[in-house]
């Protein structure tokens, strides 16, 4: 889900909830795939590593990260780690 704080409209607001669902879709598949708890910078890596998909923003992920966990596909531990950006910041399982 695209949350629309641009009051976006038509098929732009379309196109925008398109890519955040398969936003979503990768992120839970990349979680099924390593089979281990995951933090927003860790998916993150991932995907700039990856050779078939181009780097997702932060935001992005943990927009999609929120929305997966209110949806029950994904649960917040509360387990965190140093970010690397300073701060630190919670890992993520499959719910």
């Amino acid at each position: 889900m695209h949350y629309n704080t641009t009051n976006e409209k038509g098929s732009r607001l379309k196109d925008l909830n398109n890519k955040a669902n398969s936003q979503e879709d990768l992120i839970l598949r990349c979680f099924k795939n390593y089979k281990r708890p995951l933090t927003p910078w860790q998916i993150h890596k991932i995907f700039e590593q990856s050779s078939f998909h181009n780097a997702m923003e932060i935001t992005s992920i943990r927009r999609a990260l929120t929305n997966l966990t209110d949806g029950g596909r994904l649960r917040k531990t509360s387990r965190k780690r140093d970010s690397p950006k300073g701060g630190s910041e919670y890992f993520w399982v499959v719910a």
